[in-house]
């Protein structure tokens, strides 16, 4: 890929390929156990982190935009990562409570979290109703703007326990549409009115393809038909090992490559591209259509960029209009746990507002990937 009128010295071939990543990836126990975020990232180095500096370029050596239906200018791809299914959930507290007794070495520390523990669920089963038990407020807010999103549930069970696991399980109940379903029957009912369901697989799947098959077959005995789409949990990802587990586990579409403490473009994309398998030097058929946004990467209070509201919807507004430059992809993702924060609701409203004034057109991830061309605008990188 030419480099011409770049401002830069990164070799975008290297970058989209991963191999960037590869080497200044640290080990987890060099950041604590936690995923490495846009510190590491070269394009974060450079300042480039919120310009898709790849399509800008292949736009300028000649390419062309992507094609999306009704010529829209670019394309919408809305997710929800389903962490958490209830907030006042007894049964969920003494599993959540018992999972993080488990992973403490220190007996002491653990008796803490049995006391705290048992607090939190006599505070929380008290409440009479769950602030997040209205999943319907989602389908409804996209359905009036003509769209449908991914929703990625959980696995209830898992070989490998981490403390980052999931505490919810199918037959958990919540309130959908003012009835009580299960959480089986729930995503049984997304599904039947259209909306994409995918895998959000625990934080031991991210190497391991038989636990990755395990937790996808579990969602697709819910479902009762395949699982094509998956994004990693807390976006645990080894760009030398995860790609190759997606595709062997029978995945079509990954959404993960995107930020947990900052949004924009990871790999300087915007566009969907097949994923590189760097120890087999070839490209897979796992099409990954890259995370641009996460609502918890700007508003937590306590990590990430730390915005308000307003601030926040202006720096959406910068990406969604370079995104609209190149006319590739803007992936969202918004969490139904917090739907109950009523800035993080109002943001993602005003947004999709916004952008239902657009001339775009808004998908699932399995949509996107569908429509998304073979002769992709990424086509002279090998």
């Amino acid at each position: 890929m030419s480099e011409s009128n770049c401002d830069h010295d990164i070799d975008l071939e290297k970058l989209v390929r991963g191999q960037y990543e590869a080497e200044n990836r640290p080990s987890e126990n060099e950041v604590g156990g936690r995923v490495p975020d846009f510190g590491y990232n070269v394009l974060n180095r450079e300042g480039l982190l919120y310009e898709p500096i790849v399509d800008r370029e292949h736009l300028s050596s000649g390419g062309e935009k992507p094609n999306w239906p009704n010529d829209a200018d670019f394309a919408v791809c809305l997710t929800h990562d389903v962490d958490e299914v209830s907030l006042y959930s007894a049964r969920q507290e003494v599993r959540n409570t018992v999972s993080k007794i488990r992973h403490r070495r220190s007996t002491g520390q653990a008796m803490k979290d049995l006391i705290k523990g048992g607090m939190r669920t006599i505070r929380k089963t008290r409440k009479r109703q769950d602030p997040i038990h209205c999943y319907e407020r989602w389908l409804e807010a996209e359905e009036k703007v003509d769209a449908k999103s991914t929703f990625f549930f959980m696995p209830e069970q898992t070989n490998k326990p981490h403390e980052t696991d999931s505490d919810y399980r199918f037959s958990d109940t919540v309130i959908f549409d003012g009835e009580q379903y299960t959480v089986a029957e729930m995503i049984r009912e997304i599904d039947a009115r259209g909306w994409e369901i995918g895998l959000h697989p625990t934080w031991n799947t991210y190497d391991d393809v038989e636990e990755l098959k395990f937790q996808k077959g579990q969602l697709e005995d819910v479902v009762g038909h395949k699982i094509v789409s998956v994004r990693q949990h807390y976006l645990h990802y080894d760009v030398t090992k995860t790609p190759r587990v997606h595709a062997k586990a029978g995945f079509k579409y990954d959404s993960t490559l995107g930020f947990n403490d900052n949004i924009g473009f990871r790999f300087g994309t915007s566009y969907p591209w097949n994923i590189y398998d760097l120890e087999n030097n070839e490209k897979l058929q796992i099409l990954e259509i890259p995370l641009i946004i996460q609502d918890g990467a700007m508003l937590r209070s306590n990590r990430g960029l730390r915005l308000n509201e307003e601030l926040a919807y202006d720096y959406m507004l910068r990406l969604i209009e370079n995104v609209r430059e190149v006319g590739g992809v803007l992936t969202l993702l918004w969490h139904p746990s917090y739907i109950h924060k009523e800035p993080w609701w109002r943001l993602f409203s005003k947004t999709l507002n916004y952008l239902s004034e657009q001339d775009i057109w808004i998908g699932s991830l399995q949509d996107i990937g569908s429509k998304w061309s073979n002769k992709t605008p990424l086509r002279n990188i090998p």
